[in-house]
């Protein structure tokens, strides 16, 4: 029995990220993965094919939201989003490819009205919650272009047949019943099926995630910094004027369960954001973990110097496919 993860796996856009405390995940291995083969592992029963598919990072924070936070240190060592999509892209080209060697028409995600954010895995703009007033007013914790959950504009499409995604994923799903070895239409199944030989061509597969780990790490590190601690009792007390009762910003997303904003979670976001701005939070906080960043890239710079090279290495390979293909 093929796994619904494996069948259906779509970035969510639709969930509320204006609590404290998101950094998004870095494009690695298994996410890139995720979104050559369609879907989200929480939305069962869609289509892995992909036909038309919303485009990946259509949907995200608003110009203004992107403007509020200064950049992190760690940012110089991920990937933003623009670069995100050109590994998407290529990896697409070259699945596509191996998939017709068996006779199967993938079609894939499309990432051709994909705006660049030039984000990255920071997810600066909400990492320390909705901090843009008209954005809360406008969207409470919701990401603006998105409604009841879902983005504005998405078509469905059709779902891959088990056949195809015996192929697509080989035997790095146990699930897929794939073995070492094993044939489709008379050719041979890559290892990992075809989205594994378009990783270990483009080199997606790094060693290690160090800038990612930092990128989570300091973030989690913050929240115990007496600074920061500080200026959350100063946020509470602020908020606790308004009516609201929270010890810090990162227990908001409990409250929010709504799949679209409504009146009381925009009240809730606008408060939110009056008080971060009457105690400076985001500029505090902020400042903390750009501390404790420096702190860990100086530890680890050779290798995070190292990381960054070979993914400019699957950049430049990512390029060339992107080139020749017609």
């Amino acid at each position: 029995m093929i796994s619904d993860a494996s069948r259906s796996l779509r970035p969510a856009t639709g969930r509320a990220q204006g609590a404290a405390g998101l950094a998004r995940p870095v494009l690695l291995a298994s996410t890139l993965l995720a979104l050559l083969a369609g879907c989200d592992e929480g939305d069962r029963g869609t289509d892995a094919k992909g036909v038309d598919a919303p485009p990946a990072h259509s949907r995200g924070p608003s110009r203004a939201e992107r403007a509020t936070v200064p950049p992190l240190p760690i940012e110089k060592y991920l990937l933003d989003t623009g670069q995100e999509m050109q590994l998407m892209k290529a990896s697409k080209v070259l699945i596509t490819q191996c998939m017709a060697k068996f006779g199967f028409d993938y079609v894939g995600p499309n990432f051709n009205t994909t705006e660049n954010l030039g984000e990255n895995g920071t997810n600066r703009a909400r990492r320390y919650g909705v901090a843009d007033l008209e954005t809360a007013k406008d969207h409470g914790y919701h990401l603006p272009g998105v409604r009841d959950g879902k983005p504005e504009t998405e078509s469905s499409g059709s779902r891959m047949s088990d056949a195809e995604i015996r192929v697509f994923i080989g035997d790095a799903d146990p699930n897929s019943g794939v073995r070492r070895g094993d044939r489709s239409n008379g050719k041979l199944i890559p290892e990992g099926g075809c989205s594994g030989e378009a990783r270990r061509r483009i080199t997606t597969e790094a060693p290690h995630d160090l800038a990612g780990e930092i990128n989570k790490e300091s973030q989690g590190k913050s929240l115990s910094d007496p600074e920061v601690l500080a200026v959350f009792a100063a946020w509470s007390s602020c908020m606790k004027g308004n009516g609201y009762i929270y010890s810090s910003p990162t227990d908001i997303s409990e409250a929010v369960t709504n799949p679209g904003p409504e009146r009381t979670e925009i009240a809730t976001a606008v408060a939110d954001v009056t008080c971060k701005k009457k105690t400076n939070l985001i500029s505090v906080w902020h400042g903390v973990e750009t501390r404790i960043q420096n702190r860990m890239i100086s530890d680890r710079e050779e290798a995070l110097i190292s990381e960054k090279r070979h993914m400019e290495t699957a950049l430049e390979i990512a390029s060339k496919v992107l080139e020749e293909s017609p």
